[in-house]
């Protein structure tokens, strides 16, 4: 579901939009964003149990996502353009998404031994 997200987001940020559409779009991104932080914040609890480290780097990864959606709609209201917010996204997005495949795949080898 996280990855989900953060690709669709990653999409919307590149996608050709009217700036109207734009910041719609970014007020339901932020919306769901804020619903699936408190998800991944349970979904790494259980996953991640014995590294505090790497739960705390996940949540402020992602949180900063969701405050750069923010910053650019803020940006977008205010001068129509927001090219850092765009390169901001771009660049952490997929750093995330492996970070979450990373954890996922040890947690599941983890199982597979026990």
């Amino acid at each position: 579901m996280i990855k989900k997200y953060l690709l669709g987001v990653q999409k919307s940020v590149n996608m050709k939009q009217t700036k109207m559409q734009k910041i719609i779009t970014l007020d339901t991104l932020i919306a769901k964003g804020i619903k699936e932080e408190q998800v991944l914040q349970r979904n790494i609890a259980r996953r991640l149990k014995e590294s505090a480290n790497q739960q705390d780097e996940l949540l402020r990864t992602f949180h900063f996502i969701v405050q750069s959606l923010a910053l650019y709609k803020s940006d977008l209201k205010s001068e129509g353009a927001s090219p850092l917010e765009d390169r901001y996204l771009n660049e952490k997005i997929p750093v995330l998404i492996k970070l979450i495949d990373r954890y996922r795949d040890i947690d599941d080898d983890k199982k597979k031994r026990n």
